[in-house]
């Protein structure tokens, strides 16, 4: 059993974390900018919400309203152990982010970003498991309404791990976002946007359970309003790893994207979308609940909304 957690974090990220689950009213870091933030975990780390709580976990992240003016490297090397976000008891909110920014947070001048987490050996997990309660766990990921103008680079790698998505209270919300966009993003100016999800020997699962749940996982995927103008490069290269997606509750919907967008999302030039999987990998995807909806995104694009009903799995959107 591992025990020692050693973090190596920038000045910035040091006093960001120590403010604790209070999300900051501002924090700039301005002229030109720059910001590192690295994190190396050898043991388990858990973020767990009970009772009508909140939970919030950063790990080389940015949450809340931030600044900086261009550049922006996020990285965490996380190796064995488990990586945990759960919201337990109904009403709950878990919110766990590892080399992300969620929340406001902005980038520009001469912008870049970059997020990259390193996964070996790890069970990284993200469960709404209270009735009504919602878990999102974010992986070097942006979440809400972000900017950057001009590139925007996100990889995360994986060897020899095992990553679940579940919703398993009624009516439970959880969203796992890995190297993807998910909310309202815009990368603009000379814009880019890479997003990158390299794995060997990995199960990746996503699977709404709970009535009316609903549990969506995104693989290097863009998701909601985006925007970017152009370029675009989504890769998901995954060897001998299993893909799995399951709407198992009654009027449950499961969404899983790999390399693919999804909602409102506008380019506005290229976009190379590739999924590559080989040397025994499989893929599923299965709706067995009654009156559930299982969709699964591989290198596409998909003009819906992210389902509610069931029965209209398109139930809002535009197709042109």
């Amino acid at each position: 059993m591992k025990s020692a957690i050693f973090f190596a974090l920038s000045a910035v990220a040091a006093a960001a974390m120590a403010a604790g689950p209070t999300v900051p009213a501002s924090i700039t870091i301005g002229t030109t900018g720059t910001s590192t933030q690295s994190a190396s975990v050898n043991a388990s780390v858990s973020n767990t919400s009970g009772a009508t709580t909140t939970a919030l976990q950063n790990i080389s992240s940015n949450a809340g309203s931030i600044t900086i003016d261009g550049n922006s490297k996020q990285e965490t090397h996380i190796k064995g152990g488990t990586v945990k976000n759960e919201s337990a008891n109904m009403l709950d909110f878990a919110n766990q982010n590892v080399a992300s920014n969620a929340g406001k947070v902005t980038i520009a001048k001469g912008a870049k970003s970059e997020q990259e987490a390193f996964l070996t050996g790890t069970t990284v997990a993200n469960k709404a498991s209270g009735g009504m309660s919602d878990a999102l766990q974010n992986i070097s990921s942006n979440k809400g309404d972000v900017t950057v103008r001009g590139k925007s680079y996100q990889t995360t790698r994986s060897t020899g791990d095992v990553i679940s998505n579940e919703s398993t209270g009624s009516k439970s919300v959880a969203t796992q976002n890995m190297a993807s966009n998910n909310g309202k993003i815009t990368v603009g100016n000379g814009a880019t946007s890479d997003q990158d999800v390299v794995s060997s020997n990995s199960t990746f699962t996503n699977k709404a359970k709970g009535a009316s749940s609903t549990a969506t996982q995104s693989l290097a995927s863009n998701e909601g309003p985006v925007t970017i103008n152009g370029y675009s490069k989504q890769l998901v290269d995954s060897n001998r790893s299993l893909v799995s997606n399951a709407a198992n509750g009654a009027n449950s919907v499961a969404s899983q994207n790999l390399s693919s967008n999804y909602g409102k999302v506008l380019v506005a030039g290229s976009s190379f979308q590739t999924t590559f999987l080989a040397s025994g990998s499989a893929v599923t995807n299965t709706a067995n609940g009654s009156r559930s909806h299982a969709a699964q995104n591989i290198a596409s694009n998909d003009a819906c909304d992210e389902p509610r009903m069931p029965m209209d799995p398109c139930p809002t959107c535009t197709r042109n």
